[in-house]
């Protein structure tokens, strides 16, 4: 049995979720990945507050560094959310060595380069697939399908104002549709984020990085909300025969330029985003190689996104055990052909694209690392 030891960074509705799915999973996590997961610590800010799941008082700490310096801790699971601290946390795992799996677009969109630096110098892990689209795997296809040029990336990204589209074109109120959205887990208690247009500007940023090479430049995002669409407004759109959705978009133009935005749009049917309703996300990815790929999925509440979190959990698992060389093959034989027994290629730190590493991080043992290091049986 592989063995893995999480230190969680919230226990929210995102660090709740994952805490459940873990508990849940146990048993198909054996059977099906011959893997067990230890949730050692889980930092809240309040040991004391009531919380929807049932979490041993022993795994909650308010000291971050009781994850951070705690050398059983493989992977630093971060579900907080925000800019600060989270950013600190992160860099100080990264350069200890620790993998680290966050659902934060927003630290990812600020500190892109600062977080993949970190990650390329330690040879840990950096993986976010959960920042953006949840559940749908469009992180980790990105940097494969952006072998060939892309020309356009786009897509309904934030599950919160599409679920208040959704509702509103069915008659409510916007202020109806955000209520029932919070009271359901789909939104936060301050919903300016999803309802300004910035959840889906960092979001976006996430996919423009991956496809172009590009660093996110968050002043340079074209950005309106639905703030101001009103139940009329989408009534109007029905009436014409058109879709109105939120719409985050990042294209390259012909002066090789990229241009990102998000806005809400009014789209035709046949359009790929036509008819994506409630909390389902969608994207696009464009190349005048392959056509189109349309990637959907639920995008929001606290179970799409645990789904992500472990999932790339078990994505460092694996690059760990890939990384080992094999019995027959030394390890400076198996660096040199890059196979051990006809198994995968070690990962020696990812692909640097425009000088910074490719969404995979450091993907591969820290320097030095022997063999089974993170990974126990």
């Amino acid at each position: 049995m592989r063995e893995i030891t999480v230190g969680l960074l919230g226990c929210g509705n995102v660090g709740g979720g994952f805490w459940q799915l873990i508990i849940g999973a146990r048993h198909h996590l054996a059977a099906h990945k011959n893997l067990s997961v230890d949730i050692r610590h889980i930092l809240v800010r309040d040991v004391n507050r009531p919380r929807s799941v049932a979490v041993p008082r022993s795994h909650l700490t308010t000291d971050p560094w009781r994850i951070l310096e705690d050398p059983e801790v493989d992977v630093v699971v971060e579900a907080m959310g925000g800019f600060e601290p989270a950013r600190t946390y992160l860099l100080e795992a990264l350069r200890r060595g620790k993998h680290v799996v966050t659902a934060n677009k927003v630290v990812m969109a600020r500190a892109w380069d600062e977080l993949h630096e970190a990650a390329q110098a330690s040879g840990a892990c950096l993986f976010y697939e959960a920042a953006a689209g949840a559940v749908i795997p469009v992180i980790r296809s990105l940097p494969g399908l952006s072998a060939a040029p892309v020309r356009a990336v786009y897509g309904i990204l934030n599950g919160t104002s599409n679920y208040i589209l959704t509702r509103m074109a069915e008659g409510l109120s916007q202020a109806d549709a955000l209520a029932e959205a919070q009271r359901l887990g789909y939104a936060e208690p301050d919903p300016s984020d999803d309802l300004d247009g910035r959840d889906a500007a960092y979001k976006i940023a996430l996919l423009a990085a991956l496809a172009f090479d590009w660093s996110p430049d968050l002043d340079g995002i074209e950005m309106k909300g639905i703030r101001n669409v009103s139940t009329e407004d989408i009534l109007a759109a029905q009436e014409a025969g058109f879709d109105l959705r939120h719409v985050a978009r990042a294209e390259r133009d012909e002066s090789g330029q990229v241009k990102v935005s998000v806005a809400p749009v009014e789209l035709p049917p046949g359009h790929p985003l036509y008819g994506i309703r409630g909390v389902e996300n969608a994207v696009v990815i464009e190349s005048d190689v392959f056509g189109a790929v349309t990637l959907k999925g639920a995008g929001a509440g606290p179970g799409p996104t645990a789904t992500a979190l472990l999932g790339d959990v078990c994505r460092v698992v694996d690059r760990l055990v890939w990384a080992e060389p094999s019995p027959a093959v030394s390890p400076a034989g198996a660096a040199a052909d890059g196979a051990g027994g006809g198994g995968p290629p070690a990962f020696a730190g990812g692909p640097r694209r425009g000088g910074v590493p490719g969404e995979l991080g450091g993907a591969g043992p820290r320097p030095g690392a022997t063999r089974g290091t993170g990974v126990r049986r």
